[in-house]
């Protein structure tokens, strides 16, 4: 699965119903066979969720998880709402981005700062399940697109690498397309472009903004004002005849299959399309993306995946159970798990084998946070600013706004949210 779109229903979440005053709590502890039962609600199946839960139960006899899943296509976050509202609500529950929860704003989340296990999990992680200071949750997987490119067309232009610098980057690519006569670089732009996530990522990085866009959504900034420098050099693509305006209705795999058609000698993207790249017979590499003017150096699209909180009100037995899920999640054991899942690790001290194409991501853009998503910071109105940001790109991409004006509709959203 996409992980990119998976992060995007964190925001779905979000932006819930408000709650209803909450029903009294039951019993602190369910008996089973003397055992403590332990209420989780996930976004996964019965199947995924197996392993760790025998692996959990038979770590701690004294816990029995009960766990259930929403519908592949459920409204995750209006199940939860609507079991939090009846008084039924889980123990456990699956868990993203604590700044634009809107659990977390209603007090509704425990913090659980001061656990010791929450020191396990990567900077990029921890900021993730963060609001004001306090963590809310735990997770143990992300993700960083790269720039995947057809070694043999590099090869015939003179390159064997991802230059550097912007500037370098959008010279390849002229290079390819006058001497190859192929489509030097094919995004996708059916969410926001990885490259214009990268440069943000990297400019808010070198300004020590720690907010990122969440210093728009609060006030303190426009999206005028911070993104004009990375919206002009992203846009060099089109207006220097790099990339066709037509990128407008081009998915992920449309952009992929354009790959491994020869059609195109470079793309961007992530883990989650190796298996098809490695069974095209083409001779592929990976590489971080290139530093943008103004930004720190080699940032990536990227983003943590949802993990796992206690609800506020569990107490007693049913408590210290819901603490040992948590750390039993960022355990070697259960990381073990994850790996062979697919997943890319990112808790502190685990190593796991990745596919070798993706080595150079991982170990400087991916294991030291370098990596950002808009979305991810765009607060409780997630939803409805990242839906109006994807618009708004397409519009640029068209022809038919200035990245001035990008960012005066996008401020004239938030406006109209508040």
């Amino acid at each position: 699965m996409k992980l990119s779109k998976a992060v995007r229903v964190v925001a779905a979440l979000a932006a819930g119903a408000m709650l209803l005053p909450l029903a009294a709590c039951g019993d602190e502890t369910a008996q089973d066979g003397g055992k403590t039962t332990l209420t989780m609600f996930t976004w996964d199946n019965d199947q995924v969720m197996k392993p760790y839960i025998e692996a959990f139960e038979a770590k701690y006899p004294d816990i029995k998880v009960d766990q259930s899943s929403a519908p592949a296509n459920g409204d995750k976050g209006q199940i939860l709402n609507t079991r939090i509202t009846g008084g039924q609500a889980p123990d456990v529950f699956y868990f993203g981005n604590a700044k634009n929860d809107l659990h977390v704003a209603q007090g509704l989340v425990l913090d659980i700062t001061d656990e010791p296990f929450v020191e396990k999990m990567g900077d990029g992680s921890r900021a993730y399940m963060s609001k004001d200071g306090k963590v809310y949750g735990v997770t143990s997987t992300a993700w960083e697109s790269g720039i995947v490119y057809n070694k043999e067309m590099l090869a015939k232009v003179g390159a064997d690498e991802i230059p550097e610098t912007w500037d370098e980057f959008i010279d390849l690519c002229k290079k390819i397309k006058e001497e190859l006569g192929v489509t030097p670089f094919q995004e996708h732009l059916d969410e926001t472009p990885h490259l214009v996530a990268a440069c943000m990522g990297g400019y808010y990085a070198a300004n020590g903004n720690e907010e990122g866009d969440l210093s728009i959504i609060n006030g303190d900034t426009t999206f005028e004002k911070e993104y004009q420098g990375c919206l002009n050099q992203w846009m060099r693509l089109y207006e220097e005849d790099v990339e066709s305006r037509d990128s407008v209705g081009v998915s992920g795999e449309q952009a992929l299959q354009e790959f491994i058609n020869g059609n195109a000698a470079m793309i961007i993207t992530g883990a989650w399309d190796f298996t098809k790249l490695n069974e095209s017979g083409i001779d592929w590499a990976m590489d971080l993306v290139p530093t943008f003017d103004g930004g720190e150096s080699r940032y990536g699209a990227g983003a943590d995946s949802p993990g796992y909180a206690i609800y506020a009100e569990v107490k007693g037995k049913k408590l210290d159970a819901a603490k040992k899920w948590l750390e039993f999640m960022l355990s070697d054991e259960a990381l073990q798990i994850t790996a062979d899942s697919g997943s890319i690790v990112t808790v502190k001290g685990f190593e796991q084998e990745i596919d070798p194409h993706y080595e150079k991501v991982y170990e400087e853009g991916l294991k030291l946070g370098k990596y950002y998503l808009p979305n991810q910071n765009f607060g409780v109105q997630s939803d409805a600013i990242d839906t109006e940001a994807t618009s708004q790109y397409q519009l640029l991409v068209q022809g038919q706004i200035t990245p001035e004006q990008w960012g005066q509709n996008m401020d004239a959203k938030v406006a109209s949210l508040s």
